[in-house]
């Protein structure tokens, strides 16, 4: 597993291709539960995020408006991969 640091994430985030997202089970239950489009986590990803934070060696939580509200926030938490593929873990 890659430490990534803070700048590096950012990098593989700015250059990534959406074909390079993958979803695990518990993010897919969990944005369904929680009624998140999916569609709309994934544009986020193309954006800056209002807040990104390291939460472990390869996975970051971001921070971005909610969909149809600027009171509240989306949170994101992403794992980048060896390959730079990019896993949504779960969000709130």
């Amino acid at each position: 597993m890659i430490n990534y640091s803070l700048e590096e994430a950012k990098k593989i985030l700015k250059e990534h291709d959406n074909s390079q997202i993958n979803c695990i089970p518990h993010a897919q239950f969990r944005a369904m539960q929680r009624n998140i489009d999916m569609n709309y986590a994934v544009k986020c990803l193309n954006n800056k995020p209002e807040s990104f934070t390291k939460e472990t060696e390869n996975r970051f939580k971001l921070i971005y408006p909610q969909k149809d509200s600027k009171a509240l926030k989306l949170t994101i938490i992403i794992e980048i991969q060896d390959n730079e593929d990019i896993l949504f873990i779960t969000f709130y």
